[in-house]
């Protein structure tokens, strides 16, 4: 279709005259549009819900989506959009989640970002996974807590040295941690992650059997974190009785 044209005062309006407007809604004008607002005003996209569940999509010349923001004020977006693409928070998971198990498993895996979309971060990025932990005063053993990147354990949940736990003291202890992931490559680069760790008792002191060892460290990797796109982040637990109710919750992964 041909640019838009006008309709002079006093002519006839047929029906390819008002067509031509519907026509051109639909994108198949070859007229490039522009929204103004008068000055003071504000522009208004209103949404049909507040949950995130529609959005406002951009789509290429082929349809396929290329940013979106939902009508919760998640904002996605496959491209790059200058300094501002990064630091920014990929997913985020606020559900708790509790085992009794004294078998590492995983209590809780990440798999969609905070759109709804699967998971991506790449091999060219860093990422940051956030999140909180507690044990119940049930027993005087610990919890640990581990990482699975997509099928691999790369830090295995263990009572060890470097590996986010508790205390084994009888006592109701919750902390927060981070695993810091490097980008990864071919060139001996991203084998091994960073760990960060604190846990407190309900009354805000470190929990003594390992505040002397808290804080950053270097674990021992169970396995090299994989060459590839991370689609799936998982916190894995383990009690050393099951009397510990180890739990997890407030995940949040950062892509840097």
């Amino acid at each position: 279709m041909a640019d838009l044209y006008e309709v002079e005062n006093g002519d006839i309006a047929y029906g390819a005259d008002l067509n031509q407007y519907k026509t051109a809604l639909e994108g198949g004008s070859t007229q490039q549009f522009s929204l103004f607002q008068k000055t003071g005003a504000n522009f208004t996209i209103r949404m049909s819900t507040s949950n995130g569940s529609d959005k406002v999509s951009f789509t290429d010349s082929n349809n396929v989506e290329v940013a979106s923001i939902d009508s919760d004020g998640n904002l996605a977006i496959s491209g790059t959009f200058g300094s501002n693409n990064y630091p920014r928070v990929l997913a985020r998971s606020v559900t708790a989640a509790t085992t009794t198990s004294t078998s590492a498993v995983d209590l809780v895996t990440i798999s969609t970002d905070v759109s709804g979309d699967a998971l991506s971060i790449p091999t060219t990025r860093w990422a940051r996974v956030y999140f909180e932990y507690r044990k119940a005063a049930n027993a005087s053993t610990a919890a640990a807590f581990g990482l699975k990147i997509n099928s691999t354990v790369v830090l295995e949940a263990t009572n060890s040295s470097g590996v986010p736990r508790t205390s084994a003291t009888n006592r109701a202890e919750a902390g927060w941690g981070f695993f810091m992931i490097p980008p990864r490559s071919t060139s001996n680069y991203g084998f091994g992650i960073g760990v960060d760790y604190n846990c407190f008792t309900t009354a805000g002191a470190f929990a003594a059997s390992y505040s002397n060892d808290g804080g950053s460290s270097l674990p021992s990797m169970t396995n090299a974190i994989p060459n590839a796109e991370i689609t799936s982040l998982s916190i894995r637990a383990i009690n050393v009785t099951s009397n510990e109710d180890a739990e997890v919750r407030n995940i949040t992964v950062e892509i840097l």
